[in-house]
């Protein structure tokens, strides 16, 4: 898959993990996330959406097929809505001085960020 391999070559699977763990630990806190500007976690997010998206598609068009079923189970937790608005949330929480809890917004932030992490790895090993 092309943008898998896309994602991978601006984003070692080292500093994509460290992008998702940061960004996740400022959505939770009050913390603004600073890792670099504002512009790195956004164009980051906009790889991993892109990522998201890739591979919801292939999963549709392997449905029938028991190519890689840890991916298909992985991106199937959630639908392609719900990763762009969990994403979102993400990213938003992350950049802001508010945290996911202060705003009540209902979103298991632990078992996203394990989904995430977990997606991102078995993605690496596709290319």
């Amino acid at each position: 898959m092309e943008l898998v391999k896309s994602f991978f070559d601006a984003y070692s699977l080292q500093s994509a993990k460290l992008y998702v763990s940061s960004s996740f630990k400022a959505a939770e806190t009050s913390k603004i996330w600073n890792n670099g500007a504002p512009y790195d976690l956004i164009y980051f997010f906009e790889h991993l959406s892109k990522l998201v998206h890739a591979l919801h598609k292939w999963v549709k068009r392997n449905k029938k097929k028991s190519n890689n079923i840890v991916i298909k189970n992985l991106i199937q937790t959630y639908s392609i809505k719900q990763w762009e608005t969990n994403l979102n949330y993400i990213l938003c929480y992350a950049l802001s001085n508010h945290s996911l809890f202060e705003a009540s917004v209902d979103l298991a932030v632990l078992h996203f960020y394990e989904i995430v992490n977990q997606l991102i790895e078995n993605a690496y090993l596709m290319i």
